[in-house]
Parts: structure tokens; sequence; C-alpha cells
């Protein structure tokens, strides 16, 4: 799986994988519908969702654009595509297939880093942010895209996340390496600060809503922690804090808190899978240590979180194990 999400509304997982969204039982991860919303793409897909609507990111890799004059005229399906839960058919697109949006480049190497197209979509509730190429991160309202669109000039991104208490995307630099936080009014504006150089590379990022911290992994070992409830004066280096997660090579890409969950077991606390050891380590924000790790994976690429039950992404023959 590219990436999973757990949708209220319908009380179900909803899955991407490449040109195929899947939709599971939230209670057993048993797969009940699949639905190829898209044809002629061959990257990575990212989902999230906004009331009743599923808006899936889309990427193609190797890019494709003409490699002859005239450069930029091959899109492909490079966009954001829109699917209604209440049928589970593609209810359209958001267009965003030009290069008014892709901000492509023929000669740029953000492509070593990433596939090229949508990667990373947040949500606030009702604008989404994401990155593409090297417009990171932008915001765009799904219901009027033209007069809404907005984007900074960072990336490529290695994860993004929204955070409510000053309205703020935080998100991951590979190339800095850093964290940037962004003021959203406007994205596009000068109102962001970063940590500084933080090495070697990181990648996930994460909002712990009760503790109001912000956390993200580095290297193979590390998860990282900023507090979110600090007020920053503009361009400068906020300060972090790196905690050793005990596990030696273990390859932590992503990193998801548990929040507003009050039935769930793991409520309030940082699950970071490390799919190159095959274990969920569960961090407790209340103390910054390590709570628990969970083993007997399958290669675990992300996490999702039911109202009463945790989920292991895992890129093996068997896409979801309950974390117990």
């Amino acid at each position: 799986m590219d990436q999973a999400i757990y949708h209220a509304g319908t009380d179900k997982i909803y899955a991407v994988r490449g040109q195929w969204l899947l939709k599971f039982n939230a209670s057993t991860a048993s797969l009940e519908s699949a639905l190829k919303f898209v044809s002629n793409i061959s990257g990575p897909s990212c989902i999230v969702a906004i009331g009743a609507n599923l808006y899936i990111g889309t990427t193609f890799s190797p890019s494709c654009y003409a490699q002859v004059p005239p450069f930029f005229n091959q899109w492909l399906t490079r966009d954001i595509y829109v699917v209604d839960t209440a049928t589970f058919t593609v209810s359209g697109r958001l267009n965003m297939d030009t290069s008014t949006y892709l901000f492509e480049n023929i000669f740029s190497n953000f492509q070593a880093y990433y596939n090229n197209g949508y990667n990373d979509l947040v949500t606030d509730g009702t604008n989404l942010y994401g990155t593409v190429n090297a417009a990171a991160p932008f915001k765009v309202d799904p219901s009027n895209v033209a007069g809404t669109f907005d984007n900074n000039a960072f990336g490529p991104s290695g994860g993004l996340v929204y955070e409510p208490l000053h309205d703020r995307v935080w998100m991951t630099d590979i190339t800095g390496p850093n964290v940037r936080a962004f003021s959203t009014t406007p994205i596009a504006g000068d109102d962001w600060n970063n940590s500084g150089t933080v090495s070697p590379f990181i990648s996930g990022i994460t909002f712990a809503a009760t503790a109001q911290k912000i956390y993200f992994v580095q290297g193979d070992f590390n998860i990282g922690m900023v507090d979110a409830s600090a007020v920053f004066p503009i361009f400068t280096d906020f300060p972090f804090t790196l905690f050793d997660l005990t596990r030696i090579d273990s390859t932590a890409n992503r990193v998801r808190a548990v929040n507003g969950l009050p039935s769930n077991p793991l409520n309030d606390k940082v699950l970071v899978p490390t799919w190159d050891d095959d274990a969920v380590v569960v961090w407790d924000p209340a103390t910054d240590t390590v709570d628990s790790v969970k083993t007997g994976f399958t290669s675990p690429v992300d996490v999702i979180s039911t109202p009463t039950k945790n989920w292991a992404v895992q890129s093996g023959v068997t896409p979801f194990r309950e974390i117990t």
C-alpha cells in the first residue's frame, strides 16, 4: 500500500496503491471493494478525506514530459482525483495537471528524491495542503482551485502535517535537511521558520494534539520533537530535541499520532512503523520515552487508527495487521 486512512463518515479504511483505490472493513481489515480510479500513472499515490470526498494525489515515474521541443506538453494524469465515498465512484478531478500547478522543470533533480506529481496531501478540514515537485508546500480549496491555489517554493518534502494551534503547515525538507513551519495565511508569504540542519536524512512528521508537540523521524533510529505551542519570530531557527527510538537500523519513514480517540487503546500516543526490522514503536509524548515496541509485522510502512483499533500498513502480502 502507498497510504491508507480511516474515514469516520463511512467507518471504512481506504487505501491507495498506484491507480487503485481499495476499501476495507475497519474492524476486520478485510477487503470490500476495489476501484481503478485512473489509468496511465506508475508512481505511488496519496490520500486524504474532506467530508464525504476522498482526494487522491497521483504521481508518475519516470516523469513523462516531452523530451524534445516543445517541452512540458505531456502532463499525463498527474492530478488530484475526487472519489465520492457514498457511491465509491470517481466524481471528478481538480484539473491540476498543467504547468500552472506542477512546476516541473526538465533539468530539475527533484525526481532523485521522489516521484513527480502530488505527494503528502493533508487537510485542515476545508483546504488541501500538499507538495508537488519544486512547489512545496501548496494550499488550495478544492471547490475553487483557480481562485485559491497558493504555494511556497521549498522541497522536496519527506512529509507534511497541518497544525491547528497557530494555523501552520509543517514540512520535512529532504534537501535541507531540516524541518520547516509555514503560516498558511498566505502560505506563499515570508512567515516561515525552520529547525536548522537535521542530519542525516529526515522524513515523516506528525502533530500530537494533547501534548501539543510536533514529531518527526530522523536517520535510522531517532525521533525529533518540537514544541508546537510556541510562536517563533519570522526567519528564526526553532529548537528541537532528538530522542533515540532504541531500534538500530530501523529505517522509520513515517510517524503518526493517535489523536482524539478516547476508546482507542493507544490514544495520545505516537506510532512509528520501522519497516526494516518489522516493528512499530509506541512513543509516549507525555514523557518522551518509548512506551513499548510491537513486533511481528511484515515491513510496516505506515499506521492508521480507528476509534477502537490501530493497524500497521504493511508492504507484504497481507496489507494490514492489528497493533496489539
